[in-house]
């Protein structure tokens, strides 16, 4: 439902950019004039979406009756999610505790008996009458090895009567421990804990008039220094990821919870925006933006955008353990920079200083357009004034003027199209294990925040700063945390990559394009300015046949090891690859022929033939290398890669070389934490032991010898 308002948008808008009234206000009453059509038939929408939202026993069945099919077909991690999302649409507590009871069976099933043992806890506290929830919990914690307290719990479910289940201090302390390792497992309190701000002390900020403000080193840095880590003024989660991550913290969770906050004026149960990964969780949402958010529908089918810009309009109101109440350090400022650059402090007033778009079309960028439109509708809806009484403290009696109407529906106007151009997008990477032990990475977008500091960060093509997430990069928080990837001298600038770099969009062309058409601005870092040609991509036309052809054959690989047909791929692989060598050097690409390895070390893997797979990354390394350079995230991937496939095949001296090499690039990039660095230093630590006790053998059979 959330993408239907899109057709009111676009025709709002059309007759926006005709009508030339530039304020959101004046337009709305001379467009609802002229085509009051328009609007009534959004009210029919709103309507319907209303109905839609609230919490009822026949929608909330229907996604139980899937995860009760999915459990019968024994797909557990299917039913898992259709009970959270039966678990969202549950009007009562009775039916939420028989939901999560429901769940902890399919996670019991999957042997994930910590998790099964907080659903089913869960469930005894919503209603402590459920007998199914007590046998279930019982049945956790034997697995647990807490038999006692486990077989109490069985005795209970088959007692008669309804007496209560006193409570046990021993289960009462687990359901404590457990929850406090899942937060440790997801960095909680690393993510949320105060400051919002941290700057390293070597980060100076600078403004001047063709850069605007922007970071830079007052020393020389370190290569693997954090240099800023930072929580959002606000973000909001993508609603494709609802019932995987906790709307508030971000953090993935299998188990997560509805709000017990979501109840209206009316007594009515509105469906929340989001699910959360614990009660806590849900309390600090609710004390931000959830409580004015549950008031009307318009904000679970409004664009993200929109649910941005407004957040960040009611951030000047938060009355939440995490507020922005902390200013930039006078020492980060440098003497150049005006008193003007960084007043106000940080927080909504400092937000409202970004620059950004300054119209609603512009030439040449592909984002934004719509931003009256979608205030437009918020005005008419009753949004606007929702929003305006909870900033003003109003009363439901107090009269609103047009006045503030008018400064709110400019300033989201304005915010929207600022978070254009300075919202960052939120990401963590996922893995499909493709084969063996291969693994392909794509990166994912969960949420997109507006940050106060990491906002002033210029891009460059080849950055020397890389951001990443507290617990990232397969998972992903709130807190953003910024690295030096390289040593920084002292006076350069601290630069980002917006999404493009000289690695992974080689063309320049393409690059400007691409950052053109998103931010609206023409790089001219150090690569893009440059007159290197080496990124032009230049195939004679005898050879193009040739290429063709290699292309094709490739892509009869792919289809193969899609229906798992490992030894025909590797052939065709490996004869696109022979075709692509057998082309002069010069006309060789060296990221296909890498990727054409790395296709034939995956056919290999899939074949269990983790000796030869090994081999052939070692061959795709090596083009790599000339494509990324030997200090890029990229390789820090495939030194990871080498060095799990060395361990594979107990080759330990491979094993130590490529974990040496990918060690200092992962922790440079994601910090000491990453969990590949753990997973590496686990296996370096056990090669050394086991070297060390073959050395005390072998010196105990020297001594026994003599």
């Amino acid at each position: 439902m959330a993408g239907e308002c899109f057709q009111w948008l676009f025709t709002i808008a059309t007759d926006f950019e005709r009508m030339n009234i530039p304020d959101p206000l004046a337009f709305y009453e001379a467009h609802k004039a002229n085509t009051g059509s328009i609007y009534k038939s959004f009210d029919a929408f709103i309507e319907k979406a209303d109905k839609a939202s609230m919490l009822t026993e026949k929608q909330c069945d229907k996604w139980k009756q899937d995860g009760n099919t999915k459990f019968k077909q024994k797909e557990y991690e299917a039913a898992i999610f259709h009970y959270t999302k039966a678990l969202h649409e549950a009007p009562t507590a009775k039916l939420q505790a028989t939901l999560m009871s429901n769940r902890a069976t399919a996670f019991f099933h999957l042997q994930r008996y910590e998790i099964a043992l907080l659903d089913c806890h869960r469930a005894t506290q919503l209603d402590g009458s459920y007998k199914k929830a007590y046998y279930r919990r019982g049945c956790c914690l034997k697995e647990l090895k807490l038999v006692k307290q486990g077989n109490a719990d069985i005795e209970h479910s088959q007692a008669e009567g309804d007496n209560l289940r006193e409570k046990d201090e021993t289960v009462e302390s687990l359901v404590l421990e457990l929850e406090k390792a899942m937060e440790k497992e997801n960095e909680w309190e690393d993510a949320m804990k105060k400051p919002e701000v941290q700057v390293h002390d070597s980060v100076l900020l600078k403004c001047d008039d063709t850069q605007g403000r922007y970071l830079s080193s007052k020393s020389v840095i370190e290569r693997g220094t954090t240099l800023l880590s930072e929580l959002p003024q606000t973000c909001a989660l993508y609603r494709e990821h609802t019932y995987t991550h906790c709307g508030f913290c971000l953090s993935r969770m299998a188990a997560l919870i509805p709000s017990p906050y979501n109840q209206d004026e009316k007594d009515n149960f509105r469906k929340c925006s989001h699910m959360y990964c614990s009660n806590r969780c849900a309390k600090l949402h609710w004390e931000t933006v959830g409580k004015v958010e549950c008031q009307h529908v318009w904000w679970l089918v409004c664009p993200i955008d929109f649910l941005l810009a407004s957040r960040l309009y009611l951030s000047q109101k938060f009355s939440s353990e995490y507020t922005f109440d902390t200013k930039i350090p006078n020492d980060l400022i440098s003497k150049e920079a005006t008193t003007q650059v960084l007043n106000p402090p940080v927080g909504y007033d400092h937000c409202l200083t970004f620059q950004g778009f300054s119209s609603e079309i512009t030439e040449g960028v592909k984002v934004g357009g719509g931003e009256t439109a979608v205030v437009v509708l918020a005005l008419h809806c009753g949004v606007i004034d929702i929003i305006i009484r909870y900033v003003q403290d109003l009363g439901e009696d107090e009269i609103i003027s047009d006045g503030l109407r008018q400064r709110c529906c400019s300033d989201l106007v304005s915010l929207m199209r600022s978070g254009l151009s300075n919202e960052i997008a939120i990401t963590k990477l996922f893995s499909s294990k493709a084969s063996g032990a291969m693994h392909s990475f794509q990166q994912s977008k969960v949420a997109k925040g507006v940050y106060n500091v990491l906002s002033m960060m210029n891009h460059s093509c080849v950055p020397n700063c890389h951001v990443s997430w507290v617990n990232g990069p397969y998972c992903c928080t709130r807190r953003v945390v910024v690295r030096a990837t390289r040593p920084i001298q002292k006076g350069e600038q601290l630069m980002i990559s917006y999404g493009p770099t000289k690695w992974n969009s080689r063309v320049k062309s393409t690059r400007i394009k691409a950052l053109k058409e998103q931010y609206n601005f023409t790089c001219q870092c150090e690569s893009c300015s440059s007159d290197d040609t080496s990124d032009q991509i230049y195939i004679p036309e005898d050879l193009q046949p040739r290429f063709k052809e290699a292309n094709n054959i490739f892509q009869r690989g792919r289809l193969a090891m899609k229906e798992k047909r490992p030894q025909e791929a590797k052939q065709a692989y490996q004869q696109s690859l022979d075709i692509l060598l057998e082309v002069e050097g010069r006309y060789q690409p060296p990221h296909i022929i890498a990727q054409t390895y790395d296709k034939i070390a995956e056919s290999c893997a899939a074949q269990q033939d983790f000796k030869e797979a090994l081999q052939y990354c070692e061959l795709a390394v090596e083009w790599l290398v000339k494509v990324y350079g030997t200090d890029s995230m990229e390789i820090a991937s495939e030194y990871d890669k080498l060095a799990m496939l060395a361990v594979k095949v107990k080759n330990k001296e491979k094993a130590m070389k490529y974990i040496e090499k990918a060690v200092p690039l992962l922790e440079a990039f994601y910090g000491p934490k990453h969990q590949g660095v753990k997973e590496l230093l686990g296996w370096k630590k056990s090669i050394l032991a086991a070297n060390a006790d073959l050395e005390a053998k072998r010196k105990a059979a020297e001594k026994d010898g003599k």
